[in-house]
């Protein structure tokens, strides 16, 4: 299996930078709260059962519910539950009412190398107990203690690994460098984990075909906010930006390694301002997309970013010396 490059660890480590310094503010404030779920939970029934500033879900939000205070995260399966430190990003998907998927930091700042081993082999450990299976280990190795190991994060190298749970859930932990700014010698690092079901679904193989079959060639663009449609042509229809490919267990896959392929089709933009109402991107707070496949099958939903109309919180504007300090750090 391909791991990820360059461009894409510079994405991820631009993303988690942004979440880093607007969890700066408040990942002191208070003893942190705590979020209890499994998937297929009603998010409502999520929000009363937990100890959270998780919001209320509206039509425009469901993608991206996420809570402002830092939390511990309990995943409360009978089976497969384990358990996360506190941290200061937790970001729900719930389509329908019902959780799909999340985002977490299981941490509360960028962590020293030593504290990230430690936080990963926990996470680690807990799955193995709880009957967690590690796949794609020779591409995405698990995380030990060795040099090797330690000069891989060092350089951003380290892929990303991979667990199941049976045939019903699926783990991604991901270990991302940082450098402080002020500090270029003074490394530190972040870790995400990604929970969801389990990649392979029948339904997508709707519009499955061949990696070697060109895109359609066109994409809808559909506002939310207005309903509003446009066709765009797609210039490269080789292009692997313009497809979601996966190997023959259903696991994401680089096109040119792939077992098969959807062609992204449609693209919603959801936009709305800080009160989430919609309205048009370019005066919008925040902006997220989703990518459909042919017969509107979701595909992907990439979070919300800040939108043009973004106007940060008077405490987001005044951030600790420490955290404002903290860049991504580029390979």
């Amino acid at each position: 299996m391909r791991t990820a490059g360059p461009p894409l660890r510079r994405r991820v480590s631009t993303f988690l930078a942004s979440i880093l310094l607007a969890g700066c503010a408040s990942s002191t404030a208070g003893t942190p709260h705590q979020v209890v779920l499994t998937l297929g939970d009603s998010y409502e029934q999520v929000r009363r059962q937990s100890r959270s500033t998780l919001p209320k879900a509206h039509a425009f939000n469901y993608i991206d519910l996420s809570i402002t205070r830092p939390a511990t995260f309990r995943f409360s399966d009978p089976q497969y539950g384990f358990a996360t430190p506190a941290g200061n990003y937790l970001s729900i998907y719930a389509p329908d009412g019902r959780v799909s998927s999340l985002k977490l930091l299981p941490h509360l700042k960028a962590l020293p190398l030593d504290e990230t081993i430690a936080l990963v082999l926990d996470l680690q450990n807990q799955l193995r107990r709880k009957g967690w299976v590690q796949m794609q280990t020779t591409g995405n190795p698990p995380v030990v203690d060795t040099p090797a190991v330690r000069d891989r994060i060092r350089r951003n190298q380290f892929s990303p690994t991979f667990w199941m749970a049976g045939d019903r859930y699926e783990v991604w932990i991901h270990v991302v460098r940082y450098l402080n700014g002020r500090r270029p010698a003074d490394n530190h690092y972040m870790v995400m984990l990604d929970l969801g079901p389990p990649l392979k679904n029948e339904r997508l193989r709707a519009g499955a075909m061949s990696p070697l079959v060109p895109h359609p060639g066109t994409v809808a663009v559909r506002q939310a906010w207005n309903g509003a449609v446009a066709q765009h042509k797609v210039s490269d229809p080789n292009a692997g930006i313009h497809f979601q490919c996966y190997d023959r267990t259903g696991r994401y896959e680089a096109r040119e390694d792939a077992y098969w392929c959807v062609p992204i089709v449609e693209h919603e933009v959801v936009s709305v301002d800080k009160f989430g109402t919609p309205v048009a991107p370019e005066v919008a707070d925040t902006v997220s997309y989703l990518l459909y496949g042919p017969g509107h099958v979701l595909l992907r939903h990439l979070p919300s970013r800040p939108g043009p109309g973004h106007v940060p919180e008077e405490s987001h504007r005044q951030r600790p010396a420490a955290c404002s300090a903290v860049e991504p750090l580029t390979p």
